[in-house]
């Protein structure tokens, strides 16, 4: 793919992902939590511990939530602001996923058809309008899945999944174990483990740790066990194990999903 045709990509999918940003209010529910939370932040200017009417607010760890409170912080507040850090990550994934392709597929047109996809599927681009945090979750999963193929090729690339490791629990927690089990089991299926094996892969698992323990440490020494119980048992254990925030579904519900939002793309 020539650089003419990748920059059309990304224009097209800043366009789609970035164009009227500002013509909706913050829906309920997600995006009124986090742009409160923002406010709260940003008023209160306590980068530690975030919190929602008051109360601290242990669901989440903060990289994601502090990208939207520096845009506001920035650029004032407005909606098109807070979603703005959802926008740039879905761009960035978009190339990340045309680098994955090329990788994984070693054709420019399997690559390019790959990132067309992405850009081209709802609920992706749906998720990048919003200021939430699937945004740049994906973002960090995508990194995770490139930096391993790159590792297979160059071990030192085993630095950027460690860090990658580090992102995803930093955003969302635990959900950075089912990045590595991902990458785990595909390298078992393809009987290729030296990336697991290299000592570039173990430094970069020590600098996700560094970058997101130091958090940890403070939630922890402010709020000792309120923070550990809230956090790792409501918000991880819990979450794993019932339903919360009337979250129930039948085990169906992801098939009906992808049936529904997921066309034309499905079907091919």
């Amino acid at each position: 793919m020539n650089r003419r045709t990748f920059w059309l990509l990304l224009a097209a999918a800043a366009l789609l992902f970035g164009a009227g940003l500002n013509v909706e209010p913050l829906y309920d529910w997600d995006e009124a939590w986090y742009g409160q939370i923002v406010k709260e932040l940003l008023r209160s200017g306590d980068w530690v511990t975030l919190t929602y009417r008051g109360e601290p607010f242990f669901d989440k760890p903060p990289l994601a939530i502090w990208a939207m409170a520096l845009a506001v912080n920035l650029l004032g507040p407005a909606e098109w602001v807070i979603r703005l850090p959802s926008a740039l990550c879905g761009i960035a994934t978009v190339a990340v996923v045309l680098a994955i392709g090329r990788m994984l597929f070693e054709r420019e047109r399997a690559a390019w058809l790959s990132a067309a996809v992405l850009v081209t599927t709802l609920p992706f681009v749906r998720a990048v309008r919003f200021a939430m945090l699937d945004a740049p979750l994906t973002l960090a999963f995508a990194c995770g899945i490139a930096a391993y193929l790159a590792a297979r090729r160059d071990p030192r690339w085993g630095l950027g999944l460690g860090l990658s490791l580090g992102l995803v629990w930093f955003i969302k927690g635990p959900l950075a174990l089912l990045l590595l089990a991902v990458l785990v089991a595909f390298a078992l299926w393809e009987r290729d483990v030296r990336v697991f094996r290299s000592p570039w892969w173990l430094l970069g698992l020590l600098g996700g740790a560094v970058l997101v323990l130091p958090w940890y440490a403070l939630e922890w020494r402010r709020h000792g066990m309120a923070f550990v119980s809230a956090h790792f048992g409501t918000h991880v254990l819990g979450r794993a194990s019932v339903a919360m925030d009337g979250h129930r579904e039948p085990v169906t519900f992801y098939l009906t999903r992808l049936l529904a939002e997921f066309h034309p793309h499905l079907f091919f």
